[in-house]
């Protein structure tokens, strides 16, 4: 039995992300850097800044022992002001939809 029948509209995928109202969860652009493939390590006895959120202060620590980071944690645990900002601004270089022309 056929209760609502043919649909009268059909809103795909697709149409939802390129308007905007649904975020795609394969970014188009991979950017790859040196520190994002090869990922980040520190040796033993290193100093390393260390953000803190319950004081929201950033504090130097020595490595206790050899600290790798690899691609999965470096997104998650790794703050980088100038990548950050290198890497929106190439975006924004490389989308056609971008309303700002050059950063």
């Amino acid at each position: 039995m056929d209760i609502f029948g043919v649909p009268v509209y059909a809103y795909s995928y697709r149409e939802a992300v390129i308007d905007g109202f649904l975020v795609d969860h394969e970014p188009p652009v991979q950017i790859r850097t040196e520190l994002s493939t090869a990922g980040i390590r520190w040796r033993k006895g290193e100093e390393i800044q260390a953000y803190d959120p319950r004081k929201n202060q950033i504090e130097l620590f020595k490595a206790p022992d050899e600290i790798r980071l690899e691609i999965e944690d470096f997104n998650k645990k790794v703050l980088s002001e100038s990548f950050n900002e290198w890497s929106v601004n190439s975006r924004r270089r490389d989308d056609p939809q971008s309303r700002q022309k050059n950063p």
